[in-house]
């Protein structure tokens, strides 16, 4: 058979053990509870902030009461507040409920406005703009004037607007894909790298490696367990992107801004070159040991290359997206998968920038593919101690 024929028959192999076992299942069931659950939630918050949105009582008296209430309501309902308008037959019933707190503020035959203690600038604002519509028929006809005659001027043609930099809608949805990439990129690797381990520790110990090896070279070995973990892993990604399409479809109200999309763009791309570079590590790793106990090990340096690009990019990418520390922290290949799609999320990564940061990464990962793929030739069929570096280099020869 040809190379990649062999490394084709290993994912496959990879993929049905894995996709029957309880952990992809579990990890699958759980990445759709909190896709489900985020939007599910983002709606419970959104109702239950709206319930809590600042409403105010106003009582008023006087004359043509009913009509003052009504006016109140709609300038209220246009500068997107609630108020909550009764009126009163007497001021003194309208004090006294104001006195005991069960209304905010009096309106008073359209030219007082009473409070009780704090005043409301809200309040005053709109009541003064719905007395202003209230009297302007009347103070017009005494000019001899109609409305007609000045609503060019009372409602002129709306300017155009430009905006030169993004709002705050667009700036949110910035932030929350970019943290939520580094998070999950972070978790991702972590534990599919994790899954590539106990992989290679599991048939080196149970001696499975000893028959598959009589077949094919041990670097396709390798190479076909990280292509059948990125499988398995790509497609819960697929759920994962495809559940997300649909809740928007379903909530059209959270769409998501061009720049955050192409953060989402950018840590698929990132999730696979990680994937790819750290899954050869962990391969690695896991043909230096024949325990799982002692896998901690083993893949504590890589813990420290991904917690360094974690906090990195905390540190300088979340910060100053733009910054030079932003930008030589994404083109690290250790801590690129991290960084660089926060930096596209935030709009501040050019293309030459993520151009060059692939290259790198697409570099690196061949390296490590001819110096992971020795190694690990040189310590998966040795059973016992943990097999050092240098040592699987030389017994490889």
């Amino acid at each position: 058979m040809t190379v990649l024929e062999n490394i084709r028959l290993v994912a496959l192999r990879e993929v049905q053990v894995r996709i029957r076992s309880k952990a992809f299942l579990i990890s699958t069931g759980i990445i759709m509870l909190v896709m489900v659950a985020g939007f599910g939630g983002a709606g419970l918050a959104e109702e239950y902030v709206g319930e809590f949105e600042t409403a105010y009582d106003v009582g008023v008296v006087g004359q043509e009461a009913g009509a003052t209430a009504d006016a109140l309501r709609e300038t209220a309902d246009r500068f997107g507040m609630e108020f909550n308008v009764v009126t009163y037959d007497s001021l003194g019933d309208a004090e006294s409920r104001l006195a005991d707190g069960g209304i905010d503020a009096v309106l008073v035959d359209r030219t007082e406005l009473l409070f009780h203690g704090d005043t409301y600038d809200d309040v005053a604002v709109v009541s003064t703009e719905a007395v202003r519509q209230l009297e302007l028929p009347a103070r017009l006809d005494e000019l001899g004037l109609s409305v007609e005659d000045l609503q060019p001027i009372l409602q002129p043609s709306p300017l155009e607007t430009t905006t030169l930099e993004p709002g705050d809608d667009v700036e949110t949805a910035s932030v929350v894909v970019a943290f939520g990439a580094m998070v999950l990129l972070f978790v991702a690797i972590v534990t599919y790298g994790q899954w590539v381990l106990n992989g290679v520790v599991e048939e080196k110990s149970s001696r499975v490696v000893e028959v598959l090896l009589s077949t094919i070279r041990p670097y396709q070995l390798l190479a076909g367990k990280v292509a059948g973990i990125l499988a398995l892993a790509l497609g819960q990604l697929t759920i994962l992107l495809a559940l997300g399409l649909f809740m928007s479809v379903v909530s059209p109200d959270r769409e998501i801004p061009a720049v955050a999309a192409w953060g989402v763009a950018a840590a698929a791309i990132w999730f696979v070159l990680g994937l790819i570079f750290y899954g050869f590590a962990y391969g690695v790793a896991g043909a230096l040991i024949s325990r799982q106990e002692e896998a901690n090990h083993v893949t504590l340096p890589l813990m420290i290359m991904l917690g360094a690009g974690y906090f990195l990019t905390n540190i300088f990418v979340l910060n100053e997206p733009g910054g030079a520390g932003a930008m030589v922290t994404s083109l690290i290949p250790f801590t690129a998968p991290i960084a660089m799609p926060v930096r596209v999320a935030f709009g501040e990564a050019a293309p030459w920038e993520f151009l060059l940061a692939v290259g790198i990464m697409l570099v690196t990962i061949l390296g490590a593919i001819v110096v992971g793929g020795r190694i690990y030739a040189g310590a998966i069929l040795r059973i016992g101690p943990r097999v050092a570096l240098r040592e699987a280099w030389r017994f490889s020869r």
